[in-house]
């Protein structure tokens, strides 16, 4: 759909503002001149929809062992025509480093961590198909999980913990809305596709924010924090 003229009409409408909706696949954008007289023929523009290719296999490495246990995840590559890379990791895990790239950093809990790191690649047209990787991991042995003053705070914080953001997409803004047994204070995170910080929040559990009403419409990724506990969405303002 045509939305817009920025140089006016007449003798200066030269440039044009198009919306694509999200069913849109492949077509053409056409032009041609005219007076009183007649027409040209028209110029047209072939536009096709750029499509994520699915994400490589996904590679491990182990950084460190218990009692503070950090992995590596790489993709071969950014998937073709994504400009960015979303990644989720189980319940109880912290993205230390890299989301939005090919390679990100996770630091896990003593405690049995069991769930799945996926990546998907996304642009500001699609997202791709969704590469998965199952994640088993032993808890610690107990004389680690003795020593290490944050374990019991790691088991704590990941227990119910539940994220919904509604609506989404939106033309306006997000209701973000944590449900959790713990009282830590809740960081809310806004990046750009790239893995750029826009926004920062805080918030509690068990309360409902609403944010967004000062981004820009495009493709964002929502990261809400508590304590060890990290959720990952991507949300869409119009």
């Amino acid at each position: 759909t045509i939305i817009g003229h920025p140089a006016g009409t007449g003798i200066n409408d030269t440039i044009v503002t198009v919306k694509f909706s999200d069913v849109f696949v492949s077509g053409s954008l056409g032009v041609r001149a005219g007076n009183s007289c007649g027409s040209s023929t028209t110029r047209n523009l072939a536009i096709t929809k750029l499509n994520v290719a699915t994400p490589s296999n996904i590679d491990v490495q182990m950084l460190s062992d218990c009692p503070s246990r950090v992995f590596r995840y790489s993709l071969s590559s950014m998937p073709t025509q994504a400009t960015s890379v979303l990644w989720t990791i189980p319940a109880g895990a912290t993205i230390l480093s890299g989301q939005g790239t090919s390679s990100i950093t996770v630091s896990y809990p003593n405690s049995i961590a069991f769930g799945f790191v996926t990546a998907q690649g996304i642009n500001n047209c699609s997202s791709g198909s969704i590469r998965s990787l199952t994640i088993k991991l032993q808890s610690c042995p107990s004389s680690f999980a003795a020593s290490s003053p944050t374990s019991r705070n790691s088991t704590l914080v990941t227990e119910g913990m539940k994220v919904s953001v509604y609506p989404n997409p939106t033309t306006s803004s997000f209701n973000v809305n944590l449900k959790s047994t713990a009282n830590e204070q809740v960081m809310v995170k806004v990046m750009d596709l790239q893995g750029r910080v826009v926004k920062n929040y805080t918030f509690t559990a068990n309360q409902q924010m609403n944010i967004g009403n000062d981004l820009k419409a495009g493709s964002y990724i929502l990261e809400v924090r508590q304590g060890e506990s990290v959720k990952t969405t991507r949300v869409l303002k119009y």
